[in-house]
């Protein structure tokens, strides 16, 4: 929570659903919703769900041009799927067109006004 406390500025969002427990460091039973719960009494511009499939509506429909959406995560096999999901929804709102800055030449994509 100081993490993203320090980070999360006041024009972003931080959308969090559960952790994906495969074993290994993490504690089982520790819950976003409760990271959810801090960030927000400290007045972060936060949401939690537990349910992937609304949070991608939430994201994709908040999302704007020139927006940068990050999808973060460890160990979980299922994420990749999220963020194809994620990038199609955002893709249907808003057509995208190849920027003509991008520093690779094939991937980086703006969102035409």
């Amino acid at each position: 929570m100081e993490s993203f406390s320090k980070s999360i500025g006041p024009d972003d969002h931080l959308w969090l659903t559960e952790v994906y427990y495969p074993g290994g460091t993490i504690t089982p039973g520790v819950s976003c919703r409760a990271v959810y719960e801090g960030l927000k009494a400290r007045g972060i511009n936060a949401s939690y769900d537990d349910c992937r499939e609304r949070i991608l509506a939430e994201m994709a429909a908040a999302a704007k041009p020139g927006d940068i959406v990050l999808v973060l995560g460890a160990r979980d096999p299922t994420l990749t799927d999220f963020a194809r999901k994620l990038l199609a929804a955002l893709k249907e709102r808003q057509p995208v067109a190849p920027c003509e800055k991008c520093m690779l030449g094939n991937c980086c994509m703006a969102y035409s006004k």
